[in-house]
């Protein structure tokens, strides 16, 4: 009987990271994977990195956005910018009437984004996958990776429909 209990606990612990990520509308911590090709020599990106790649002031990569109705980029841009949808699309409005660039590329889905990434040096994307797409690798955020509770680009929790 003990040695039931014992393994009956072992294995929920290893798979407890696997239920904490598995669905999105559980209530579980699902966090957002800054995605590059898994040759790519960068490996840790600072908040501040982010925030200018995803704002318009980085040129070190090719950065590819999700829709603006997407779940992922609403919390990447209420992290990044602190800022709603309609703030987001006013400010790169703006910057295009001042001549300061565009919007990053509008990719349809994660998945693409993932197989863009995986093919094309250069581009860096966001996933909130449950596993790393193949050809991918996942960047640290201020040294943290997206499983340590401290990472910083975390999807807030939705209801269930």
């Amino acid at each position: 009987m003990r040695r039931l209990l014992a393994t009956s606990l072992v294995l929920m612990a290893a798979l407890a990271p696997i239920e904490g990520t598995a669905r999105a509308d559980d209530g579980a911590r699902r966090p957002i994977l800054l995605v590059v090709a898994a040759n790519s020599p960068v490996n840790n990106l600072s908040l501040d990195d982010v925030k200018r790649i995803f704002g318009g002031g980085a040129i070190d990569f090719r950065p590819l956005n999700l829709p603006p109705g997407a779940a992922e980029r609403v919390d990447l841009d209420r992290i990044l910018f602190s800022r709603t949808p309609d703030e987001v699309a006013r400010y790169w409005l703006d910057r295009k009437i001042r001549g300061q660039g565009g919007p990053p590329r509008v990719i349809p889905s994660g998945h693409l984004v993932a197989r863009i990434v995986a093919r094309v040096p250069g581009t860096i994307g966001y996933v909130a996958e449950t596993a790393l797409p193949a050809g991918t690798k996942a960047l640290r955020v201020n040294g943290l990776s997206p499983a340590d509770p401290r990472y910083p680009l975390v999807m807030q929790p939705r209801p269930s429909p």
